[in-house]
């Protein structure tokens, strides 16, 4: 533990990119009790491609802890074309987008650095963002002090910070297949859609989407129970405006929209 202290503790002050996720949430923890409230800003960006879940539990989170937050606002409409046409590396552009704005916010406060909460379980995927964060300088503790993510939620749930047993999750940009372009009903759509199907039991579901049509992952545990119930999951998805709904008999897989990592 004291690794990570000492090495939050090398920077004066620090910007936290708080996204409502464990790994960020147990940075802002730390990150507070390393420097003191009057040296950490935790910041979140509420956007279209985030869930409103995520801003609840960033908001509850913070208000609990007593952590200072502040909240930038992204309306779609000013989305950048190159992220909405959606590319393969869209997560570079994105990410390039919000972070440089987290940068201007922390200069702006006199804040030292900017941080984020990616781990070494991250760098096993396809995760163009990551060049984005290296590329602008963005400090990520996690990485550099070699903590997994088994190691984070274990320390977050000593630390009896609600997120710790949080299911890992991507914005909800990634359910679109590449290269078609993202519409803002798209997205209301899948994130309806999911919160319909965590309700009826399935924790870990993505609804990959193209168009009016999706292709539901469930863990695989569940995809004989999500097979079973296909006739009223498609009746309730129509009202949401999918017209071609099935089961993805492979179960969930992270990032299998992604290519294969280089």
């Amino acid at each position: 533990m004291e690794d990570i202290r000492d090495y939050l503790r090398g920077y004066p002050s620090i910007l936290v990119a708080f996204s409502g996720g464990v790994d960020s949430s147990l940075l802002m923890d730390l990150a507070v009790e390393s420097l003191g409230r009057d040296r950490v800003l935790g910041v979140f960006m509420n956007m279209a491609f985030q869930t409103q879940e995520d801003k609840r539990i960033v908001l509850e989170e913070a208000e609990k802890r007593q952590w200072p937050l502040e909240i930038l606002e992204l309306d779609f409409q000013d989305l950048p074309d190159r992220v909405v046409a959606n590319p393969e590396n869209r997560c570079y552009w994105c990410k390039k987008m919000i972070f440089e704005k987290f940068l201007d916010l922390a200069r702006e406060r006199g804040l030292a650095v900017v941080c984020d909460g990616s781990n070494l379980d991250d760098l096993g995927d396809y995760r163009p963002g990551r060049q984005a964060l290296e590329e602008l300088g963005v400090v990520s503790p996690f990485l550099a002090c070699h903590w997994t993510k088994e190691k984070i939620r274990q320390e977050a749930k000593v630390r009896g910070l609600s997120t710790w047993n949080r299911p890992s999750d991507a914005c909800l940009a990634s359910r679109i297949y590449p290269n078609h372009a993202i519409e803002a009903g798209d997205l209301k759509r899948v994130e309806a859609g999911e919160a319909y199907l965590r309700s009826l039991g399935f924790n870990h579901v993505r609804l990959r989407t193209l168009g009016r049509g999706t292709s539901i992952e469930v863990e695989a545990s569940q995809v004989a129970r999500a097979q079973d119930l296909l006739a009223p999951i498609r009746e309730e998805l129509k009202k949401y405006g999918y017209d071609q709904v099935d089961i993805d008999p492979r179960g969930y897989r992270q990032g299998s929209l992604n290519k294969e990592k280089k």
